[in-house]
């Protein structure tokens, strides 16, 4: 994703419907720069996507380059996921101010 930009990054799920989930976040870092999107801030199509936004000054924050992303959830049946963790490129932009 482009620097500056509004994203929103889509997570398929395999083992679980939105349904069966009772807690979940998504923990996006880079190094010393940590972005963490709960419950309230994470929206869904009510079946096995789930959409994490970022806004302009979310992707401006970030340093050119790869971040890791993770998704934990906990099942309304009381167990932990973990995805794998994924890799994430943040691109360059020369504009770096909120529009």
């Amino acid at each position: 994703m482009i620097k500056g930009q509004t994203s929103t990054i889509t997570i398929s799920l395999t083992d679980f419907l939105v349904s069966d989930i009772q807690k979940m976040r998504v923990t996006i870092d880079q190094s010393t720069k940590k972005i963490v999107k709960n419950d309230e801030q994470l929206s869904n199509d009510g079946m096995n996507k789930i959409y994490c936004s970022l806004s302009q000054n979310e992707t401006l924050y970030f340093n050119k380059g790869n971040a890791k992303l993770q998704l934990k959830l906990l099942s309304k049946a009381g167990k932990v996921y973990v995805s794998r963790v994924q890799t994430i490129l943040f691109e360059e932009t020369i504009d770096n101010e909120v529009i």
